[in-house]
């Protein structure tokens, strides 16, 4: 489990994750899969299936638009003065010009 792994397998659905250099991980993880075929099949499949709804083109691209909509919507509020740490601002200049 190493660098983006984690976020590649999902640990006994879509592959086996191990801790680093842990050889013996590696063999138990491994006799696991020679041993269990019909399991091996089924973790092939789930990861085949979250590279196609996680990894492909159109999903990458799909979450940057995601992420970069949420960064220009809040934005968008800040300039129009809707982001609370504004409001805050704004409240405490009233208050000192009223004073």
């Amino acid at each position: 489990d190493v660098g983006g792994t984690s976020e590649a397998v999902e640990n006994g659905v879509a592959g086996l994750l191990i801790e680093p250099r842990q050889p013996s991980q590696i063999t138990a993880a491994v006799i696991r899969l020679l041993e269990s075929p019909g399991l091996a099949r089924q973790m092939g499949m789930a990861a085949s299936a979250r590279m196609r709804e996680r990894f492909t083109l159109d999903a990458c691209v799909r979450e940057h638009m995601r992420v970069y909509s949420a960064a220009l919507d809040r934005a968008a509020a800040r300039r129009q003065g809707h982001h609370p740490t504004l409001r805050a601002a704004e409240t405490r200049e009233r208050s000192r010009n009223v004073s």
